[in-house]
């Protein structure tokens, strides 16, 4: 084996490659970079979100539209017709120039847009919606019942 090694390390020289030796401290650091990386990405937020609107009961539904392009991610259905928009990041990045109108113009026309970027700040996102729930629970029962009234 060690002989395999030395052939395909004197192979790869004459070739022109030079060979860094790797140290056992970059790897571990390269591997610690990756898995903290994985920890904060937009995706493990959106799934960590997706998550917790499930816990209290909320649809998070994926938005995309082909047509029109820097809407946010995620669209989470609340009761009474409502709904609010989630834009997700990576942890310490900002929504682009086009995402920021979007924002902007959903904004002008009443929407509550939330730009989250770490787990944090879905909790605290599901700590508010979980008091709001609360809080207008018996208006949103009046308005179910308002609307099964009014389809029959």
């Amino acid at each position: 084996m060690r002989e395999t090694k030395l052939y395909l390390r004197i192979m790869l020289e004459r070739c022109g490659y030079k060979l860094h030796p790797v140290k056992i401290e970059d790897m571990k650091q390269s591997i610690k970079n990756i898995v903290e990386h994985a920890e904060v990405s937009e995706k493990e937020i959106e799934k960590y979100l997706c998550k917790r609107m499930k816990e209290i009961g909320l649809p998070c539904i994926k938005y995309s539209n082909a047509n029109e392009t820097g809407y946010p991610d995620r669209l989470i259905v609340l009761p009474a017709s409502q709904c609010m928009w989630v834009e997700l990041k990576s942890k310490g990045r900002k929504p682009s120039k086009v995402q920021q109108i979007r924002i902007a113009e959903l904004k002008k026309q009443k929407h509550v847009v939330w730009v989250i970027d770490n787990k944090p700040l879905v909790d605290e996102l599901t700590e508010a919606l979980t008091k709001w729930l609360a809080d207008n629970k018996k208006e949103f029962e009046a308005y179910e019942t308002n609307k099964i009234q009014t389809q029959n």
